[in-house]
């Protein structure tokens, strides 16, 4: 059901910690060039810019740098948008493409900690929401890594948020645009139409969602609609390095997209019987999608972040403190020094025992979420999600 969420100021504890964290991703962007993603995405700007749309997504890129590699075009085509966005404040302000890749994601950081601090509102989630503008995970992500996740996190939590006051052609773009800057919103759909309490609020969705992704996705798409359709969907993500992948080698690889699609199932319909919050559902999902999934890279961490608010401050910190342990290591570890500078994942791909072992936690951490919310512990908290208590 639609519900009113009481006015919510940010406190000046949360003020002060997402201005500190935003400045430190800040320097992180200005001071280092990253990881191999931040390389990929340059050429793909160059790439476009030389060759067009068509030959960007038939052929991909050849990467250079230290260790050159192919990498095809996975992300949808307003993805293109963004890189002539950040191209353009390259020669505006000489300051990298890099630099504002990077930028943008501390900055739907800041809008992620404005949306949560609405969808929960009361006293008792403000220290999981101050750990989390702090976490180490995030900073990591969004200043260092140079990829879009937290983009489009943010755009999720914004439709998340307009659902849940009732606004469907509002969070139908939202959506839209989570989907148009990575396809993953796709496995949220069923929840988000099975929180709406009619059709007609579900078709208003529908239709505002699906005009926007045409209109979002234009020009780009209209040049190339099948080329890029299939380098959508066959793109597959690194296999063998995280959880049952790496626990049962290529036979789960092989299935796991099968196994991962019923498992999300399972805990959407779960969590609707339940009665749960729109932003607990989107949190199950994603714990499931990450503990299940085949393939892997480092900062699909950043998905499940804002969500585990809903099980308050001693979950939340327990999974920010693992995780960002796990990533602060592999990103040494590539790099091969301290300070980070650039971290090589192509030159050295293989973790070392202490990594991997973190990175074990890490897929623990995000099993012991996907139970908790799959047994009901953000009901520990359901009257203030409902505001029966008053905001601070």
């Amino acid at each position: 059901m639609a519900r009113k969420t009481p006015d919510a100021p940010l406190p000046l504890a949360l003020i002060l910690t997402s201005a500190a964290a935003f400045l430190c991703k800040l320097s992180l962007a200005f001071f280092t060039i990253g990881t191999n993603d931040i390389h990929t995405w340059e050429t793909f700007h160059v790439r476009y810019e030389t060759a067009g749309v068509e030959t960007l997504y038939r052929d991909g890129v050849h990467v250079p740098g230290p260790t050159p590699h192919w990498q095809p075009m996975n992300h949808p085509p307003f993805a293109i948008t963004l890189l002539r966005i950040w191209g353009t404040s390259e020669s505006i302000t000489g300051l990298p493409l890099r630099f504002w890749l990077r930028a943008t994601a501390a900055l739907a950081d800041l809008a992620c900690i404005v949306v949560l601090r609405r969808l929960f509102p009361h006293r008792r989630y403000l220290p999981a929401l101050v750990a989390f503008s702090v976490a180490p995970g995030v900073i990591f992500i969004s200043g260092y890594h140079g990829n879009t996740d937290t983009m489009m996190i943010a755009a999720v939590l914004s439709a998340v948020y307009f659902a849940t006051i009732g606004a469907p052609g509002k969070a139908g773009f939202a959506f839209a645009l989570a989907t148009c800057i990575k396809i993953l919103p796709v496995f949220l759909l069923p929840a988000f139409l099975l929180f709406f309490p009619d059709w007609r609020k579900r078709v208003r969705f529908l239709a505002v969602c699906t005009v926007a992704v045409f209109a979002l996705s234009m020009p780009y798409f209209w040049e190339a609609p099948v080329t890029i359709v299939k380098a959508l969907i066959s793109y597959r993500s690194v296999v063998g390095v995280w959880g049952l992948s790496r626990l049962l080698g290529g036979g789960y690889s092989a299935y796991g997209l099968p196994i991962l699609c019923i498992g999300v199932g399972v805990i959407t319909w779960r969590c609707h019987r339940a009665k749960a919050p729109l932003a607990v559902t989107c949190g199950a999902v994603l714990a499931m999608f990450l503990a299940l999934a085949p393939g892997f890279g480092v900062q699909y961490l950043a998905w499940l972040c804002p969500w585990v608010i809903a099980l308050r401050t001693a979950p939340a910190i327990a999974f920010y403190a693992v995780t960002g342990a796990f990533l602060f290591a592999i990103y040494t570890d590539t790099a091969a020094a301290l300070p980070w500078y650039f971290s090589d994942f192509i030159l050295r791909p293989s973790m070392t025992k202490r990594t991997a072992t973190l990175a074990m936690l890490s897929w623990i951490s995000v099993l012991l979420v996907m139970m908790l919310y799959f047994t009901g512990r953000w009901r520990v908290a359901q009257s203030s999600l409902d505001h029966t208590e008053s905001a601070t």
